[in-house]
């Protein structure tokens, strides 16, 4: 603690402290090298050299000031120092990303992309200029934004917890944002003899709606009601349906939403049809039941299959017909099979027969997805079913040797016999050439029927939008746990104390330092925050420990080591080291 406090009395008498603004009518708090960790504050300076002074004197491990400005900062109470106002704070901390990753790097990495997505909403959805925002890196795991438009300033509590609603979406209706409504004008040609125009009606309403016109139709048309209105939900299905969504030029959280699809479509037709299609089945909202394996209504034409496989004439049936047990080859592919399960075709008729065909076949199907060991793919490449060369198809045989792969692979050698899974139809559609069009223009249209399924890769794309704050829900329950977090009482709370930029951090002896918005991109907090120099240092290493500093990896397993000094003075904070060699013996 003493080569601590030494180390930072030594910065402090060189380092030229800037003052933040109102410095003089806010609150100011220290901690001390004092193993009793306490806060004192309830501080005021009346001037740069005073406070200059008393931080040399004192040297504290800790600096801070409050966000707020008051007329009496060193009061001894709240209610005595009379609060004018507070900046809009954010406070960006590893501690609060889930997920977050081990590593130190790792950590002020993401925390970094957080902070650049918070600015981002500050200059564009809430218009504050980039003049009254101050970003500070926090000498520790993360990140300060500072906001000092006037107009924030006499905010309470609440009016800066709606703040903080918008930027994690926490009540977003994502329903507002899509629209689903009925061209109920095509009905002429299913109803040529009511020739009745209607204008679009939104889908929340189609029900009401429906039974309305129905009722007034069935009056005029001496038809009755409910058969009118059990036609209307014949012919109000998705092809009368358009569905669109935010367009390109959107704002705010609409245009979020625009560029969460333009850029999830763009990484779909950045990959392989096996890859994008792999990348599909494992969203929320294509994984069909049973972990995709066949169901009796995916064999569209059974008969034909069988007859492919008893026949064997394609590389994958002779393939998949080898594959099948011998008591599925008996039934099933022998030309016989009429005669030879006599017992079957004596105690079933034809249409049960055929039940029971299918049902063995789907099973055995199903038996040859969930066996572990990857299909033969130089089987479908002889098939022509995949343009790849051999050592990328290895690598696809081993990444993707799952059920879903697999299946993709069986749809595609037999696409008369079997339907298109969802996801596959899904990916044709993405596939198609005026696709990034339709989408800048905001329609979805030609992906009817999906709707439910853009909702839900929305919702969980959204995730990589949003900046959570806290720990309370977000956008959704279900994705937060991906999404980054800012500390939410520290942006509501009016009272808050805050770290002072360029004082040093007592966790890490890494400077608080302030940055511009444009140096925040090029930042590296574990080389340009870093304070000390490179002499040698003799630290004993309570274990392992990993760090990366100035551009060098460290990696010791614990004892003795001789490490620079910003290293030294890291290690020690962190409390991972002590001054001096290990004892022997």
């Amino acid at each position: 603690m003493n080569f601590l406090e030494a180390r930072f009395r030594e910065y402090y008498l060189q380092e030229s402290l800037e003052m933040p603004p109102n410095f003089r009518s806010r609150e100011w708090g220290f901690i001390l090298f004092d193993p009793r960790r306490m806060m004192h504050r309830h501080k005021s300076f009346l001037s740069r050299n005073e406070l200059v002074d008393y931080i040399r004197t004192v040297t504290p491990a800790h600096a801070y000031h409050s966000a707020a400005i008051y007329q009496q900062p060193g009061a001894p109470t709240m209610k005595e120092k009379g609060w004018i106002g507070t900046d809009l704070i954010f406070d960006l901390d590893a501690d609060h990303l889930r997920n977050a990753p081990s590593r130190y790097g790792d950590m002020l990495t993401l925390v970094k992309r957080e902070t650049l997505k918070l600015l981002d909403f500050l200059l564009s959805d809430f218009g504050f200029s980039d003049q009254d925002i101050d970003v500070v890196f926090s000498g520790g795991r993360g990140y300060h934004i500072h906001v000092r438009d006037p107009m924030v300033q006499d905010l309470g509590s609440g009016e800066r917890r709606e703040i903080v609603d918008y930027l994690t979406g926490r009540g977003l209706d994502i329903e507002r944002y899509f629209s689903e409504k009925s061209t109920l004008s095509t009905l002429d040609d299913d109803i040529p003899s009511y020739g009745h125009q209607r204008s679009p009606i939104p889908s929340s309403c189609q029900g009401l709606v429906a039974k309305w016109t129905a009722r007034k139709l069935a009056k005029e048309y001496g038809k009755d009601p409910n058969e009118m209105f059990d036609l209307f939900e014949k012919i109000l299905p998705d092809s009368y349906v358009n569905f669109t969504f935010p367009r390109e030029d959107a704002t705010g959280w609409g245009s979020r939403i625009h560029c969460s699809i333009l850029s999830f479509v763009e990484r779909l037709h950045e990959l392989d049809e096996e890859e994008a299609v792999e990348m599909l089945s494992s969203r929320a909202g294509f994984a069909p039941p049973q972990k995709g394996l066949f169901r009796m209504n995916d064999l569209e034409n059974p008969g034909s299959l069988v007859v492919k496989l008893r026949n064997a004439k394609d590389p994958v049936s002779r393939y998949l017909r080898d594959r099948l047990s011998p008591e599925a080859k008996q039934l099933l592919l022998s030309k016989h099979n009429d005669t030879t399960r006599k017992d079957v075709a004596d105690s079933i008729d034809r249409n049960k027969k055929k039940i029971l065909f299918k049902k063995i076949l789907i099973s055995e199907l199903n038996q040859i997805l969930q066996d572990p060991s990857p299909f033969d793919m130089a089987i479908f490449m002889q098939a022509d079913l995949i343009n790849k060369n051999k050592k990328e198809m290895e690598r696809v045989s081993s990444e993707y040797s799952n059920i879903r792969f697999k299946r993709l692979l069986l749809e595609k050698a037999y696409p008369n016999e079997f339907k298109k899974s969802m996801v596959t139809k899904f990916y044709e559609l993405l596939m198609q050439e005026d696709v990034f069009d339709q989408i800048r223009e905001g329609n979805l249209s030609c992906f009817k029927g999906s709707s439910q399924v853009w909702r839900i890769l929305i919702e969980n794309d959204l995730k990589d939008a949003s900046v959570t704050i806290g720990t309370g829900p977000g956008l959704r329950d279900e994705v937060d746990s991906q999404k980054g977090e800012t500390d939410e009482p520290v942006t509501t709370d009016i009272k808050r104390l805050i770290r002072f930029p360029l004082s040093l951090h007592g966790g890490t002896g890494l400077r608080v330092t302030p940055l511009s918005i444009d140096a925040l991109r090029i930042f590296d907090p574990l080389s340009d925050a870093v304070v000390f120099g490179d002499d040698p240092v003799e630290v004993c290493l309570s274990g392992p420990f990993e760090l990366e500093m100035r551009g060098e990896y460290y990696r010791w397993e614990g004892g003795s080591a001789e490490v620079p000094l910003c290293v030294a003075v890291f290690l020690m904070a962190r409390g991972a080291a002590e001054l001096g060699k290990a004892l022997e013996g």
